[in-house]
């Protein structure tokens, strides 16, 4: 992983330490996306944001005793019956927080317990990753299913592999190599990039996938 700056890592701690704290309180809120394989899984490069699946209603109380026992900020961006979203306030430190309420039901067999916080497991990740990147295209979503792909590829199903390949081949390198060059994210540094472009043609081949894989995307 790239190093983080001290300010990254204080907020790395922040995010911890306020899903541990939910999840001491309550056993209904799920962790997902790239703060998710971040802070469970050892995502290579920085989040920002929690993202979570929930059923409980309580998160309100839980972000404003969170925010009180630290001394810190709190305000409401948004508070329907689908969707609640949060900022804690920390000095110039800012953590988004939402949780969404779209699933009647979770199956358990999805979710894993790490280091005291509920989190969807990596083949349930990588099947949200691959339907966010084939539905808005941002090079962060290709980058975290990659990640996904290069580091635990024995926790993914053959299903999900199979879903995953027929994305790619349906789109093919070409995709893939106009999203990098066209795409900055200040969270994806230039040599983050270009070792998931390096990785690309290994996860390709192991997909089963055929194409031009010797060639670099970036030129």
């Amino acid at each position: 992983m790239i190093a983080l700056t001290p300010q990254q890592r204080r907020h790395k701690d922040l995010i911890r330490d306020f899903l541990v704290y939910v999840n001491d309180q309550d056993a209904q809120y799920v962790l997902r996306g790239g703060t998710a394989l971040m802070v469970c899984y050892g995502l290579d490069r920085f989040s920002e944001d929690v993202n979570l699946d929930g059923h409980g209603v309580a998160i309100r109380n839980y972000v404003s005793r969170f925010a009180q026992n630290r001394g810190i900020d709190y305000h409401i961006v948004q508070d329907t019956d689908t969707v609640k979203q949060f900022v804690l306030q920390n000095g110039n430190d800012r953590l988004g927080i939402e949780t969404v309420y779209r699933r009647k039901y979770t199956d358990p067999t999805t979710i894993n317990k790490i280091n005291g916080i509920s989190v969807y497991n990596l083949d349930a990740l990588a099947i949200m990753k691959n339907n966010a990147y084939q539905s808005r295209n941002r090079i962060r979503d290709l980058y975290d299913l990659i990640f996904i792909l290069t580091h635990h590829w024995d926790d993914v199903s053959k299903h999900t592999k199979a879903t995953i390949a027929d994305a790619f081949s349906y789109h093919g390198l070409e995709r893939l190599d106009y999203d990098v060059k066209t795409q900055q994210d200040v969270l994806i540094p230039e040599e983050l990039v270009d070792q998931m472009t390096n990785n690309f043609p290994g996860i390709y081949d192991r997909l089963g996938l055929v194409g031009d894989t010797n060639r670099r995307t970036r030129d």
